[in-house]
This record gives structure tokens, C-alpha cells and sequence, in this order.
């Protein structure tokens, strides 16, 4: 009769460093989704929000011959949280930002932390969710866009 060989307690020590480095990931996530579903509420009014002000914008183009509102003329169109980045009309480039999240009001988790974020309305109608860090560099790349077709640049 001999030992049974196998058993737990005789694992090397660097299954059990993998196995505990394994149980920190999952558990730093697991509290990082946590945090992000707080604020699912705040995240489900702002989207709301924002596609409404897509979809406003929408209608005013399929009622003045697809030509989009300048910025002075949007005033009841949408409140404060969503701001607008006037297009003489939708279909001079799909890829142009209409309508974002006027603050960050999103929690992304990028792990292995949760970062701000905001939404974004493209002219296409597509919807994005991005980072702060990304939402600078869309916005960089917007003005970029705008001025190689003409268009001024927005603050």
C-alpha cells in the first residue's frame, strides 16, 4: 500500500502564486464592474439624452431639406448635457461627431481601472462610448475632418 501521490497540498508553490495572481484579476474586476453598475441609472438618463438629441436633430434635417441647425439656432432642441457640434447637413461625412455627452457622466472600467467617459453621436447615427483620454483625440480628429472639408474648427 502506498501514499496517494497528487493531492492538493503537494502542489509546486508557483501553482499556487498563478492560481492567487488569478484570484486578484478576477476579484479586481469583479469589484471594478461593481463600481460601474452604480451608475447605471445616471448612464441609462444620459443615453437616453443623447440619442434623443440625435433623433431631434434627425427630424429638423428631414424637415429642412437634410440641412442641420446652426449652433445658435438648436436652443430648445436639447438641454445643457448634451452638447451639438453643427453640420451644414448629415450626409457631408458620416464619420463627423453631431451630438456627445456634454460632461463625463459614463464609467468605463479599462481595466485595471474605471475611467470617465462620455457618449458620442456620429453623423452616421453609430454610437460610441469612449474614455476621456479617447474622446480628446476624437475631438481632435473631428476638427481635423471639419477642416479638410471646409468647415471651421469647434472649441
Amino acid at each position: 500500500m502506498g501514499t496517494e501521490s497528487g493531492g492538493v497540498s503537494e502542489w509546486p508553490i508557483a501553482v499556487w502564486i498563478v492560481l492567487f495572481g488569478v484570484g486578484v484579476l478576477v476579484g479586481r474586476y469583479a469589484f471594478l464592474r461593481w463600481q460601474q453598475s452604480r451608475n447605471r441609472t445616471e448612464e441609462a438618463a444620459a443615453e437616453r439624452r443623447l440619442l434623443e438629441a440625435a433623433s431631434r436633430l434627425r427630424e429638423y434635417a428631414t424637415a429642412h431639406l437634410q440641412r442641420l441647425p446652426a449652433a445658435e439656432e438648436v436652443g430648445g432642441l436639447f438641454d445643457g448635457s448634451v452638447a451639438y457640434r453643427p453640420v451644414p447637413r448629415l450626409t457631408l461625412d458620416e464619420r463627423l461627431i453631431l451630438v456627445h455627452d456634454a460632461q463625463p457622466v459614463r464609467r468605463i472600467v479599462e481595466f485595471p481601472a474605471l475611467r470617465e467617459g462620455r457618449g458620442v453621436v456620429l453623423c452616421s447615427g453609430r454610437v460610441l462610448v469612449v474614455t476621456e483620454s479617447a474622446f480628446a483625440r476624437l475631438i481632435e480628429a473631428d476638427n481635423a475632418l471639419r477642416q479638410r472639408l471646409g468647415l471651421a474648427p469647434i472649441a
